[in-house]
């Protein structure tokens, strides 16, 4: 993949976690009974409930400011990429030992089926993994300055030549 695909993948990418995990996270908030409702009917998080309804939410909400600032943002994705891959696996087992319970998504992805969220989460986790591995590439892609430019290459390759 070249820098300009790899720069609007990531980019692309980026944009959507940070939009998907505010409006989850917002809404897991200010729903926080439902949220907590959902997790106690869970038959492997009742036990930790509580905790998890305020920290789900707020481990969302870092991540998502991760990802704004550039410096933090390759680590940003690969949290997603983490995750994502948690609550897919979550999803997996759901569908396979408790497919009726309700879930605890936020915002209109609550009323997505247990095997459409499978899905998309498999297919988010599969797009922030690949976000996070061609980040390298954008980070090569930034532009420096001509002073910089000419330290780094223009009087380097002159060194080499005496």
């Amino acid at each position: 993949m070249n820098r300009r695909a790899s720069i609007i993948l990531t980019q692309a990418v980026t944009f959507v976690f940070i939009t998907l995990l505010l409006y989850t996270a917002l809404d897991k908030l200010q729903h926080l009974e439902r949220f907590r409702f959902t997790l106690e009917a869970s038959p492997w998080l009742a036990f930790v409930h509580r905790p998890l309804a305020v920290m789900v939410p707020l481990v969302e909400i870092a991540i998502a400011l991760l990802l704004t600032f550039l410096r933090t943002q390759r680590f940003g994705l690969g949290l997603s990429a983490f995750l994502m891959g948690a609550f897919t696996v979550y999803v997996a087992a759901m569908l396979v030992f408790a497919p009726k319970l309700p879930c605890g998504c936020g915002g209109i992805i609550n009323t997505l089926s247990w095997k459409a969220h499978l899905v998309i989460n498999g297919t988010l986790t599969l797009l922030a993994t690949l976000a996070w591995h061609q980040y390298p590439k954008i980070e090569r892609a930034v532009s420096i300055s001509p002073e910089e430019y000419e330290k780094r290459f223009i009087r380097a390759g002159e060194a080499e030549h005496l």
